[in-house]
């Protein structure tokens, strides 16, 4: 699982075989497709599908990308269990 997780990432650790985000997260993910659930105690998971990210803007230091930012924001309400 660590290997999921990139050095950009934001609030996000590794739990056995769970990524952990503490809201608010970043993934910092690369462009593709996603899938994660989301579950907190006494809610209903929720499994969440968001497609087609890519990140449309970076910060740029000399000529290395430092970060990718811009992509999806996504805004998950669970339900009381």
């Amino acid at each position: 699982m660590t290997f999921l997780v990139p050095k950009r990432a934001r609030n996000v650790t590794v739990d056995g075989a769970q990524l952990l985000c503490t809201v608010a997260c970043d993934f910092a993910a690369e462009a593709g497709d996603y899938e994660f659930t989301a579950s907190a105690p006494g809610y209903q998971s929720k499994t969440v599908t968001v497609t087609d990210v890519r990140p449309t803007q970076f910060e740029r230091k000399g000529a290395c990308t430092v970060r990718a930012f811009g992509g999806v924001d996504v805004s998950v309400v669970l339900d009381p269990s």
